[in-house]
């Protein structure tokens, strides 16, 4: 039944869906994609977040943002589906195979066109909820803030 759900939630999302892919992978003890999306005027934050370890996000989870001007926010949003990638390597000279596995969770964020708008003053610190531990990455140069700006703006068609 959750399948069907997510399907069905899949295919309505593509039908009106205007993505833009802001392409940041950012490496802090996992791998994160940040993707911007806009659908029926409302803009969502999408995250791919993928750990070695057993970090998973809470079905409700959350981002905590602090901005280049001091200011911070709080972007709450669930997890929409997950599932894990596992891959086999095998050692040619000592004839060992190695297999690692990594947790991949998809997490959606409703965004206010007010967040949006505060994405653009830059991202000086984030910090992704998960169980057991928390990811924290600070930036002295914004490098995710502007890039989501603009994937917002583009996928609205204000560019």
């Amino acid at each position: 039944m959750k399948k069907l759900l997510m399907i069905v939630f899949l295919c309505v999302m593509a039908m009106g869906v205007k993505a833009q892919d802001a392409s940041i992978t950012e490496f802090f003890g996992a791998e994160l994609k940040f993707y911007a999306q806009q659908f029926n005027g409302q803009q969502f934050l999408i995250v791919k977040f993928q750990a070695s370890d057993d970090c998973i996000p809470l079905n409700e989870t959350a981002i905590r943002v602090k901005f280049m001007d001091g200011t911070e926010a709080l972007w709450e949003g669930y997890c929409v589906t997950s599932w894990i990638n596992s891959k086999t390597e095998k050692a040619v000279l000592t004839h060992e195979i190695k297999t690692t596995e990594k947790t991949v969770n998809v997490m959606r964020f409703d965004l206010k066109d007010e967040d949006v708008e505060s994405l653009n003053k830059g991202i000086a610190k984030i910090a992704i909820y998960t169980v057991p531990k928390v990811f924290r990455k600070e930036y002295k140069v914004d490098k995710l803030g502007q890039k989501l700006y603009k994937a917002f703006a583009a996928s609205s068609g204000l560019f």
